[in-house]
């Protein structure tokens, strides 16, 4: 019984581990894209100045 509990406990801080990991590579991924998405903004943004101005 008890090494069964153990195993179940185990596998559960693993699975926590994982979705832990899993929940900061997606912040990242997310974090990158804002970030990306913000530099095009910001080069269209830029691109449609210089048009404005010819």
């Amino acid at each position: 019984m008890s090494e069964k509990t153990g195993e179940i406990k185990g596998k559960a801080k693993e699975m926590k581990g994982e979705i832990k990991g899993k929940a900061k590579e997606m912040e990242g991924e997310i974090k990158g894209k804002v970030k990306e998405m913000e530099g095009e903004i910001k080069g269209k943004a830029k691109e449609a100045e210089g048009k404005n101005k010819r």
